[in-house]
């Protein structure tokens, strides 16, 4: 989809609550050890309030921001690259999970663009 701010791919929930995406990167792993971080943009279609989203379905990777609003998460480049080379899921997804307080309300999530970004830069290369 696309809503004006950025181009986006949209999971919305339907009849499996637990959508596990895994990414390939468009380029070798190491080809990236030169960038500091992956931006990756993401928006909560849930109840007003704040969305926790947990990348690697790892607790440590967890960022927490306003629902109904783009958010760019940011991920250093040493444990992008450490958790891709240990196979893990990138984006876990988990919908309507009345048991969770992370995402009891969320019915869709979008993801915008995900860049590799140097510091010193503006620009970055798409993971």
């Amino acid at each position: 989809g696309s809503d004006g701010d950025r181009n986006y791919l949209a999971l919305a929930y339907g009849s499996r609550a637990w959508v596990n995406i895994f990414l390939t990167p468009s380029n070798e792993l190491s080809s990236y050890a030169d960038y500091d971080y992956v931006s990756v943009w993401l928006y909560a279609v849930a109840d007003e309030g704040e969305v926790k989203f947990s990348f690697f379905n790892n607790l440590a990777y967890q960022v927490t921001f306003n629902a109904n609003e783009w958010y760019e998460a940011r991920i250093s480049m040493d444990v992008f690259i450490a958790q891709m080379e240990a196979e893990k899921q990138f984006l876990p997804v988990n919908f309507n999970n009345a048991k969770s307080d992370n995402h009891k309300s969320l019915t869709e999530i979008r993801f915008g663009d995900i860049t590799a970004v140097r510091s010193d830069t503006e620009s970055g290369t798409e993971a």
